[in-house]
Protein backbone atom coordinates (compact mmCIF):
# COMPACT_ATOMS: atom_id res chain seq x y z
CA UNK A 1 0.00 0.00 0.00
CA UNK A 2 1.54 3.31 -1.05
CA UNK A 3 1.74 6.42 1.13
CA UNK A 4 -0.88 8.07 -1.14
CA UNK A 5 -3.24 5.11 -0.83
CA UNK A 6 -6.84 6.29 -0.25
CA UNK A 7 -7.44 3.12 1.79
CA UNK A 8 -4.77 4.18 4.29
CA UNK A 9 -5.47 7.92 4.46
CA UNK A 10 -9.08 8.69 3.61
CA UNK A 11 -10.45 6.70 6.55
CA UNK A 12 -8.93 9.38 8.82
CA UNK A 13 -9.52 12.64 6.96
CA UNK A 14 -12.06 13.86 4.45
CA UNK A 15 -9.71 14.99 1.67
CA UNK A 16 -6.07 14.52 0.77
CA UNK A 17 -3.75 16.87 -1.08
CA UNK A 18 -3.72 20.45 -2.33
CA UNK A 19 -5.76 20.80 -5.51
CA UNK A 20 -3.83 22.54 -8.30
CA UNK A 21 -5.38 23.83 -11.51
CA UNK A 22 -3.07 24.89 -14.33
CA UNK A 23 -4.74 27.46 -16.58
CA UNK A 24 -1.46 27.77 -18.42
CA UNK A 25 0.40 26.19 -21.32
CA UNK A 26 3.80 27.02 -19.83
CA UNK A 27 5.39 23.58 -19.46
CA UNK A 28 8.34 24.94 -17.49
CA UNK A 29 6.06 26.46 -14.82
CA UNK A 30 3.97 23.29 -14.55
CA UNK A 31 7.02 21.04 -14.18
CA UNK A 32 8.66 23.41 -11.69
CA UNK A 33 5.65 23.61 -9.38
CA UNK A 34 5.02 19.86 -9.45
CA UNK A 35 8.68 19.28 -8.56
CA UNK A 36 8.49 21.92 -5.82
CA UNK A 37 5.58 20.16 -4.11
CA UNK A 38 7.25 16.76 -4.43
CA UNK A 39 10.51 18.05 -2.93
CA UNK A 40 8.57 19.59 -0.02
CA UNK A 41 6.82 16.21 0.44
CA UNK A 42 3.43 17.89 0.03
CA UNK A 43 0.52 15.89 -1.38
CA UNK A 44 -1.15 17.48 -4.37
CA UNK A 45 -3.76 16.70 -7.02
CA UNK A 46 -4.12 18.13 -10.52
CA UNK A 47 -7.77 19.06 -11.07
CA UNK A 48 -9.62 19.88 -14.27
CA UNK A 49 -11.48 23.06 -13.33
CA UNK A 50 -10.84 26.23 -11.34
CA UNK A 51 -13.87 25.71 -9.09
CA UNK A 52 -12.25 22.61 -7.53
CA UNK A 53 -8.82 24.19 -7.04
CA UNK A 54 -7.07 25.43 -3.92
CA UNK A 55 -4.45 27.13 -6.09
CA UNK A 56 -4.96 28.31 -9.69
CA UNK A 57 -1.81 28.83 -11.75
CA UNK A 58 -2.45 31.19 -14.64
CA UNK A 59 -0.97 33.86 -16.90
CA UNK A 60 -4.18 35.93 -16.67
CA UNK A 61 -5.43 38.45 -14.14
CA UNK A 62 -8.37 36.60 -12.61
CA UNK A 63 -10.56 38.77 -10.37
CA UNK A 64 -13.07 35.98 -9.67
CA UNK A 65 -10.55 33.66 -8.00
CA UNK A 66 -8.07 36.35 -6.99
CA UNK A 67 -7.26 34.97 -3.52
CA UNK A 68 -6.49 31.52 -4.94
CA UNK A 69 -4.59 32.66 -8.02
CA UNK A 70 -0.85 32.37 -8.52
CA UNK A 71 0.10 34.38 -11.58
CA UNK A 72 3.06 33.12 -13.59
CA UNK A 73 4.63 36.57 -13.25
CA UNK A 74 4.82 36.04 -9.47
CA UNK A 75 6.95 32.90 -9.84
CA UNK A 76 10.63 33.54 -9.13
CA UNK A 77 11.88 29.96 -9.61
CA UNK A 78 13.39 30.30 -6.14
CA UNK A 79 11.75 27.31 -4.38
CA UNK A 80 11.59 28.70 -0.84
CA UNK A 81 10.23 32.06 -1.97
CA UNK A 82 7.60 30.54 -4.26
CA UNK A 83 6.54 27.95 -1.71
CA UNK A 84 5.98 30.66 0.88
CA UNK A 85 3.76 32.58 -1.58
CA UNK A 86 1.65 29.49 -2.17
CA UNK A 87 1.35 28.75 1.56
CA UNK A 88 0.27 32.33 2.28
CA UNK A 89 -2.57 31.91 -0.22
CA UNK A 90 -3.57 28.52 1.17
CA UNK A 91 -3.49 29.42 4.85
CA UNK A 92 -4.97 32.90 4.61
CA UNK A 93 -7.84 31.92 6.93
CA UNK A 94 -6.87 28.37 7.84
CA UNK A 95 -5.27 26.71 10.86
CA UNK A 96 -2.27 24.39 10.69
CA UNK A 97 -2.47 21.09 12.57
CA UNK A 98 0.65 18.98 13.03
CA UNK A 99 0.64 15.50 14.54
CA UNK A 100 3.95 13.96 15.65
CA UNK A 101 4.69 10.36 16.69
CA UNK A 102 8.23 10.89 18.08
CA UNK A 103 10.78 8.10 17.92
CA UNK A 104 13.84 6.89 16.05
CA UNK A 105 11.50 6.90 13.05
CA UNK A 106 9.16 9.84 13.56
CA UNK A 107 5.72 9.88 11.98
CA UNK A 108 4.51 13.34 10.96
CA UNK A 109 1.05 14.33 9.70
CA UNK A 110 0.20 17.86 8.56
CA UNK A 111 -3.26 19.27 7.82
CA UNK A 112 -4.82 22.57 7.01
CA UNK A 113 -8.48 22.52 7.90
CA UNK A 114 -9.45 18.87 7.48
CA UNK A 115 -7.24 18.37 4.44
CA UNK A 116 -4.15 16.18 4.82
CA UNK A 117 -1.24 17.61 2.86
CA UNK A 118 1.75 15.76 4.33
CA UNK A 119 2.20 12.35 5.97
CA UNK A 120 5.85 11.36 6.28
CA UNK A 121 8.29 9.37 8.38
CA UNK A 122 11.60 11.10 9.10
CA UNK A 123 14.71 9.56 10.65
CA UNK A 124 16.87 9.86 12.61
CA UNK A 125 15.15 11.77 15.41
CA UNK A 126 17.40 14.83 15.08
CA UNK A 127 16.42 15.22 11.42
CA UNK A 128 12.76 15.00 12.38
CA UNK A 129 13.18 17.94 14.79
CA UNK A 130 14.69 20.10 12.04
CA UNK A 131 11.95 19.02 9.64
CA UNK A 132 9.24 20.07 12.11
CA UNK A 133 10.95 23.41 12.77
CA UNK A 134 11.14 24.09 9.03
CA UNK A 135 7.42 23.38 8.63
CA UNK A 136 6.48 25.77 11.42
CA UNK A 137 8.78 28.47 10.03
CA UNK A 138 7.60 28.13 6.43
CA UNK A 139 3.87 27.93 7.02
CA UNK A 140 2.48 31.40 7.71
CA UNK A 141 -1.09 30.84 8.90
CA UNK A 142 -3.86 31.87 11.28
CA UNK A 143 -2.98 29.42 14.06
CA UNK A 144 -0.42 26.61 14.50
CA UNK A 145 -1.35 23.61 16.63
CA UNK A 146 1.15 20.81 17.31
CA UNK A 147 0.05 17.52 18.88
CA UNK A 148 2.90 15.39 20.21
CA UNK A 149 2.44 11.72 21.09
CA UNK A 150 3.74 10.91 24.57
CA UNK A 151 4.64 7.26 24.01
CA UNK A 152 8.33 8.18 23.95
CA UNK A 153 8.38 10.68 26.81
CA UNK A 154 12.07 11.61 26.38
CA UNK A 155 11.65 12.63 22.74
CA UNK A 156 8.29 14.27 23.41
CA UNK A 157 9.75 16.44 26.17
CA UNK A 158 12.73 17.39 24.04
CA UNK A 159 10.50 18.46 21.14
CA UNK A 160 8.26 20.40 23.53
CA UNK A 161 11.27 22.32 24.88
CA UNK A 162 12.62 23.07 21.40
CA UNK A 163 9.27 24.38 20.13
CA UNK A 164 8.61 26.50 23.22
CA UNK A 165 12.08 28.04 22.90
CA UNK A 166 11.76 28.85 19.20
CA UNK A 167 8.09 29.73 18.72
CA UNK A 168 5.70 32.03 20.56
CA UNK A 169 2.73 31.42 18.28
CA UNK A 170 2.44 27.62 18.50
CA UNK A 171 -0.11 25.77 20.65
CA UNK A 172 1.35 22.49 21.94
CA UNK A 173 -0.64 19.49 23.17
CA UNK A 174 0.64 16.22 24.63
CA UNK A 175 -1.37 13.23 23.39
CA UNK A 176 -1.85 9.81 24.96
CA UNK A 177 -0.57 7.38 22.34
CA UNK A 178 -2.43 4.40 23.74
CA UNK A 179 -3.66 2.15 20.90
CA UNK A 180 -2.31 4.32 18.07
CA UNK A 181 0.53 1.92 17.22
CA UNK A 182 -1.52 -1.11 18.19
CA UNK A 183 -4.31 -0.14 15.80
CA UNK A 184 -1.80 0.44 13.04
CA UNK A 185 -0.33 -3.04 13.58
CA UNK A 186 -3.78 -4.62 13.59
CA UNK A 187 -4.26 -3.27 10.11
CA UNK A 188 -1.15 -5.21 9.09
CA UNK A 189 0.81 -2.07 8.34
CA UNK A 190 4.48 -2.29 9.17
CA UNK A 191 7.49 0.03 9.20
CA UNK A 192 6.88 3.52 7.84
CA UNK A 193 3.22 2.82 7.14
CA UNK A 194 2.65 2.10 10.84
CA UNK A 195 4.37 5.34 11.88
CA UNK A 196 2.35 7.38 9.36
CA UNK A 197 -0.92 6.00 10.69
CA UNK A 198 0.14 6.63 14.30
CA UNK A 199 0.83 10.29 13.44
CA UNK A 200 -2.62 10.56 11.86
CA UNK A 201 -4.29 9.12 14.93
CA UNK A 202 -2.36 11.50 17.21
CA UNK A 203 -3.47 14.39 15.01
CA UNK A 204 -7.13 13.51 15.60
CA UNK A 205 -6.98 13.11 19.38
CA UNK A 206 -7.59 15.62 22.13
CA UNK A 207 -4.79 16.15 24.61
CA UNK A 208 -3.36 18.26 27.39
CA UNK A 209 -2.24 21.74 26.38
CA UNK A 210 1.11 22.78 27.80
Amino acid sequence: MSRNSPEMINKYLSTVGINLYFDSSNIRVTYYLKTLFKNKKIYFNIVGCAEDADIIVTSKNDEVYKNRTLNEKEITFEPNIDFKKIIQKLFREKNLFLGVDPGDKTGIALCYGEKLILNEVISPWENAIYFIIDILKEFDCNKKIVKIGYGNSHNAEKLKRVLKTRFDNVEIYLIDEKSTTKNAKLRKNQGKEKDRISALKILQRAGRRI
